[in-house]
């Protein structure tokens, strides 16, 4: 079977979430709440070449949860801007990239939810969590969390 994200393993988890460079950001729109991370990654990183030099700032949404081979993984879309030369000439203009889908397991990102919770509970309270798209397998309940 064929998978329509790429699967982040925990040596790349741990250069991916970065605790000094990673943001997180809850935003409500159409009656919903999303959760976005916004990090650097090169395209190596995440499943897209070979190339592990040129590194990228790439805002990553929560999707959804889907299961692969017995793991949960939670599901990220992410796009990114970068420089390149205009087609005009002019030497750099600003560019919108799609960097795909990635997965992360689902315990994995369950710890950086409790943390922003614990952390910051004025911005990331429970009854924001309940709500965001792609949490939906999560319970949160008695001031608690658990997948």
């Amino acid at each position: 079977m064929e998978l329509d994200f790429f699967i982040i393993n925990e040596q790349n988890f741990s250069k991916l979430i970065n605790r000094e460079k990673t943001i997180y950001r809850i935003f409500y729109h159409a009656g919903k709440n999303y959760i976005v991370f916004e990090t650097d990654v090169t395209e190596k990183m995440v499943g897209l070449s070979d190339d592990d030099q040129n590194v990228t700032n790439v805002t990553w949404e929560l999707l959804t949860e889907k299961s692969h081979e017995g793991k949960k993984y939670l599901i990220f879309e992410g796009r990114g801007e970068y420089m390149e030369r205009c087609a005009d000439g002019t030497p750099l203009c600003m560019s919108e990239r799609d960097f795909g889908n990635i997965g992360i397991e689902k315990h994995l990102f369950a710890n950086i939810i409790a943390n922003l919770m614990a952390h910051y509970p004025d911005r990331y309270s429970i009854s924001d969590m309940k709500n965001v798209v792609g949490l939906e397998g999560f319970i949160f309940e008695d001031g608690k969390m658990w997948i």
